[in-house]
């Protein structure tokens, strides 16, 4: 070993190790370009997303189109919006106009969703309430767009009607965010599928616009109670009579929702074609 070396080493020099890190600028900088990045790239990520929710709401239009059209090869017409919004679905009446339930309820087997149609089959006056609640609290996917909301149960209130006559309260209910076209709403429906309503003390006095027949093709507008028409208090129920917009009438008539089940089957058959029907939203009912 040579003399130098054994200086260096008796004289206890060391080299000492460079240590690598960050100053606070680079730090700095650092955290400028993940930023700026975060500020490009979100947006596009959240557009992607949106797109994506888009899609599957489009998607979920063409379900229900798909299973309308097949109720339609099924039952030879589209399903109807039911009797009214106090009205739940009755699994043994099938589809027509005796179906009190919407169309969203008439079309869960094409949606093959006969399990969940099969929650109210055949259910009694004592677990009505529950069954119906089953029904109505599960939440299909296909019915709710993402773009707006998840499918879920939401709060609501009111009594309604299902099998058996039963009245049911449902504390939630899931909701559609698709609404179908219930139909024209200016057809005029003839006094006699008035008869039933003509006996209820509570619209005995409601005065609707009666489009009436002088016999020889022409017509002219009368402002009449109901119970007027049938009771013999200044209006006679002649033939070509009607309630509603025709001839010359330009009010349209709103009527209640049937009652009971035979009522609402005595309504349907009086009112087979020219009746309109409302769609709706809470798709259980």
């Amino acid at each position: 070993m040579s003399a130098h070396m054994q200086g260096m080493k008796s004289s206890g020099f060391v080299t000492p190790r460079r240590r690598w890190g960050f100053t606070l600028v680079e730090l700095l900088v650092v955290m400028a370009i993940i930023a700026v990045l975060m500020a490009v790239l979100l947006p596009a990520i959240q557009s992607a997303r949106e797109s994506a929710r888009a899609a599957a709401c489009r998607n979920h239009v063409g379900q229900l189109a798909k299973a309308m059209l097949h109720y339609e090869a099924s039952q030879q017409s589209f399903p109807s919006g039911g009797w009214g919004d106090v009205w739940l679905g009755v699994a043994e009446r099938g589809g027509g106009v005796r179906q009190p339930g919407g169309w969203t309820f008439s079309i869960l087997p094409f949606l093959d969703e006969e399990a969940l149609l099969g929650k109210v089959t055949g259910v009694s006056a004592g677990d009505a309430a529950a069954s119906y609640q089953d029904l109505a609290s599960t939440s299909l996917p296909v019915f709710a767009c993402p773009s707006r909301r998840t499918s879920r149960a939401l709060t609501t209130a009111g009594q309604y009607r299902g099998a058996l006559d039963t009245s049911v309260s449902l504390p939630v209910a899931t909701r559609s965010d698709y609404a179908a076209n219930g139909g024209s709403s200016g057809s005029c429906p003839p006094l006699e599928i008035y008869r039933a309503i003509a006996s209820d003390p509570l619209l005995s006095s409601k005065s609707v616009q009666v489009c009436h027949s002088t016999g020889n093709g022409g017509g002219n507008t009368l402002s009449v109670s109901i119970s007027a028409m049938f009771g013999g208090g200044g209006h006679g129920n002649h033939s070509g009579d009607y309630v509603g917009v025709c001839m010359q009438c330009s009010s349209e008539v709103v009527v209640t929702s049937p009652t009971s089940l035979s009522q609402g089957d005595t309504w349907t058959q009086d009112v087979v074609g020219s009746e309109s029907r409302q769609s709706r939203r809470w798709w259980p009912a």
